[in-house]
């Protein structure tokens, strides 16, 4: 089995295989599984094969979806669209787990983490952001910080999205 499919059956919430035709006998093309996902989401489909199928041309593809989007959305510049877009993208992938809720999005009495807002991830500093962004650090506060925050919110709202829409597949 790939890690690709293993990945998605822990995604999927079950644990178990995603095999196809439901008699696993054969494991789901990846691929197929993240073309199926959200329906006509292509920037939730670019997500789901950057983070979790380890696609190495989905980034430039979700980069550019999503600076489009944002720029279009946010009236930004191309290069700042841009800047933040990428920030993102390595805020929902790459942040680390938030130690409040160790990961899990939950409190053990399935309350929402408030330190993490549901995600699991540890968001990352403003410094990180700007840096990733290519903008000075002051200047990101005073000027983009909140746009970013928007941009970061909507693609860990996608990504919830994704993720859901998997749990239905795998269980249909």
């Amino acid at each position: 089995m790939s890690i690709a499919v293993e990945r998605l059956a822990r995604l999927a919430g079950a644990g178990k295989p995603i095999t196809g035709e439901g008699h696993s006998t054969a494991p789901s093309d990846p691929m197929l599984v993240a073309a199926s996902l959200p329906s006509g989401d292509e920037l939730a489909v670019e997500l789901v094969r950057y983070k979790y199928l380890d696609d190495p041309m989905s980034l430039p593809r979700l980069l550019r979806l999503l600076t489009v989007v944002n720029a279009k959305k946010h009236c930004l510049d191309i290069e700042i669209a841009r800047g933040l877009s990428l920030a993102a993208i390595m805020s929902v992938n790459g942040g680390s787990r938030c130690k409040g809720c160790k990961g899990a999005g939950v409190h053990q009495d399935q309350s929402a983490c408030k330190s993490c807002d549901g995600s699991g991830i540890k968001a990352m500093s403003d410094s990180a952001r700007a840096k990733v962004a290519g903008i000075p650090r002051e200047t990101f506060r005073r000027n983009w910080a909140e746009v970013a925050d928007l941009i970061e919110s909507d693609l860990h709202r996608r990504d919830a999205d994704a993720k859901a829409e998997l749990r239905r597949k795998q269980c249909a």
